[in-house]
């Protein structure tokens, strides 16, 4: 039985294209392969520094009139808690690692937070016999007005409560574990303490403009940062979320609780 020649050419000559192709989908899919996790982490954990900072500037100061405003600050709370999901999932192609609440570290970081709270609230209310708390009184008018503004001055307490334990929570899930986490993978010790507590102050320094003079909100947010770098090391000493959850909570209410004497004094 003869064969077609041309056919047999055609054949030939279709080969060189199908092995260009399959190699330059080979190439593609072993260049994704060859990712290196640094370069992932950083993808990730660079835009959870900067978009809380940014959106915080764009809706507190330069469009906080504007209509968009409000849907700029919803839009930041989705970013935060979405964000490192997707990070994890997408990005690192890791999966959701969900804590034991029966492992043993969790509870003996329990201790060690509420003493470092116990410590940071102590230096707080010795703060408030200075002249710092002389600037803090000073915002007393200002801060008033902005809870009448949101509504939570007839509640106080049960804002307080939500502050305290929710939000603590939620900003332990992503400064820490994502943000500082991720940082670790990537830097040594210091720099990423330094980072995490750069980009945790950042967004505090600008909502603390709203109350106090420019240089005293540079001030405070510093505070709020090396608190952040604190609770960084328990994480990293404890390899558990616990123990800066509790410290933060406890130095929430303490700040809460000068808060509520401000307020009716």
């Amino acid at each position: 039985m003869g064969t077609d020649p041309g056919a047999i050419n055609r054949v030939r000559a279709s080969r060189p294209r199908f092995s260009l192709w399959t190699h330059f989908i080979r190439s593609y899919h072993h260049r994704r392969s060859m990712t290196t996790p640094t370069s992932r982490y950083w993808l990730a954990v660079t835009p959870a520094m900067l978009v809380p900072f940014v959106l915080s500037l764009l809706y507190f100061d330069i469009l906080p009139d504007h209509p968009v405003a409000r849907v700029l600050y919803t839009g930041s709370k989705v970013f935060l808690l979405v964000w490192p999901v997707f990070s994890t999932v997408v990005i690192y192609r890791e999966r959701i690692p969900w804590p034991d609440v029966k492992a043993q570290k969790h509870w003996r970081a329990i201790p060690l937070g509420l003493i470092v709270g116990g410590v940071i609230v102590g230096a707080m209310f010795v703060l408030m016999e200075t002249s710092v708390g002389d600037v803090v009184r000073g915002g007393a008018g200002k801060i008033r007005e902005r809870a009448i503004q949101f509504g939570f001055l007839e509640h106080y307490w049960l804002f307080a409560i939500f502050i305290a334990l929710g939000n603590s929570l939620f900003e332990e899930y992503y400064w820490r574990w994502f943000v500082f986490g991720g940082l670790r993978k990537v830097v040594p010790l210091v720099p990423a303490l330094l980072l995490a507590g750069v980009a945790f102050a950042a967004h505090h320094v600008l909502v603390l403009s709203q109350f106090f003079p420019t240089g005293w909100a540079f001030f405070f947010g510093g505070a709020v940062g090396v608190g952040g770098a604190i609770w960084c090391i328990l994480y990293e000493r404890q390899k558990t979320l616990m123990g800066a959850w509790v410290s933060h909570i406890v130095v929430d209410f303490g700040m809460l609780t000068i808060g509520h004497q401000i307020l009716n004094s």
